[in-house]
């Protein structure tokens, strides 16, 4: 599981948690900290434990804008454990073979997926992660779960080495949905990997716990 946000703060609470791989940012989140990008990305590098992975996406309309960006990221951030984030459409598949051709063993994730097609093309032109945005998908009346399904089936059965990442959680049950679908691994923003671990029924139990043992005491 990965977690997804730029804040340094969050970042430094929950990877206390142990067991999260890395930490998924985009234009987005980061524009959110009110800093220059490749400041507020080294300060997130510096923050993870060295077998962690950190996301980076690429920036750019056009095939020329997001290599050129590729290269200079590659130029700030030789020594990070890195992932490049592409979004997946025309352009972003020029970029992936392009990165593919001259840098072969980067580390890419398709993002911005909406339908197992995009899935498709992610995993055979060569991308590690493939993010699709579950929520987003549900609000725009697709069905994110078959989705996911589908592009399991078509990498197993192609034997094809990608793992489809599930992003864009609102609840919990999103995060379940997209495992029993079939995705690998999750990204999970702050608040809802929160839900995941703290719940009423839970903390009542462990309240009642420390009651009845301090009655023993």
């Amino acid at each position: 599981m990965y977690l997804d946000t730029a804040n340094i703060d969050q970042i430094k609470e929950l990877q206390s948690y142990g067991f999260l791989k890395g930490v998924t940012t985009n234009p987005t989140l980061l524009a959110r900290e009110k800093r220059p990008r490749v400041i507020q990305l080294q300060a997130i590098a510096q923050q993870l434990k060295p077998e962690m992975t950190l996301f980076i996406q690429l920036e750019g309309l056009s095939h020329e804008a997001l290599y050129q960006d590729f290269l200079q990221l590659e130029a700030t951030f030789p020594k990070v454990n890195r992932c490049y984030k592409v979004a997946l459409n025309e352009a972003g598949l020029q970029t992936i073979a392009s990165i593919k051709q001259s840098h072969p063993e980067t580390s890419l994730l398709a993002t911005a997926i909406y339908s197992a097609e995009q899935m498709y093309l992610a995993a055979l032109a060569g991308c590690q992660y493939i993010a699709p945005y579950v929520n987003r998908m549900q609000v725009a009346g697709i069905a994110p779960y078959e989705e996911i399904h589908l592009a399991r089936t078509f990498i197993d059965q192609k034997d094809l080495t990608a793992q489809i990442m599930g992003a864009s959680f609102k609840n919990t049950r999103q995060i379940k949905k997209s495992y029993q679908a079939g995705a690998h691994v999750t990204t999970v923003a702050p608040d809802v990997l929160k839900q995941m671990s703290t719940q009423t029924i839970v903390e009542q139990a462990i309240a009642q716990f420390e009651k009845d043992s301090r009655s023993l005491s």
